[in-house]
């Protein structure tokens, strides 16, 4: 499996920008340089676990956010997947796993 540093990078710029921060503001937040950040940013760099799990504290999400673009903590994180895996089968399978789903619900209704 390859690791996608780019796209790790570009979730780091996007919670940086939505959290009202600036590269220098974050760096000096967990005492590396304004080039490193943007260096993560931009892919450049291979950024460290260490690093990674300061940003996710420093940016207030979870870890897995940067690595999957999911927020793991969030309660629907699945949902874009199921949709995505629900959609692409037939009627009759549908009707089966809805069958399914709702006897699972049942089950944790007793």
């Amino acid at each position: 499996m390859k690791i996608d540093y780019e796209a790790i990078g570009a979730r780091i710029k996007a919670a940086r920008l939505q959290s009202g921060l600036t590269q220098k503001n974050l760096a000096e937040k967990l005492c590396v340089s304004p080039r490193r950040i943007g260096g993560a940013e931009k892919g450049i760099s291979k950024i460290s676990l260490d690093l990674l799990a300061d940003l996710s504290v420093a940016l207030d999400r979870d870890i897995t956010f940067f690595i999957t673009g999911m927020q793991i903590s969030s309660e629907n994180y699945l949902e874009p997947e199921i949709r995505e895996a629900f959609s692409a089968l037939n009627n009759f399978d549908k009707k089966r796993i809805l069958a399914i789903v709702w006897r699972i619900k049942e089950l944790d209704t007793q």
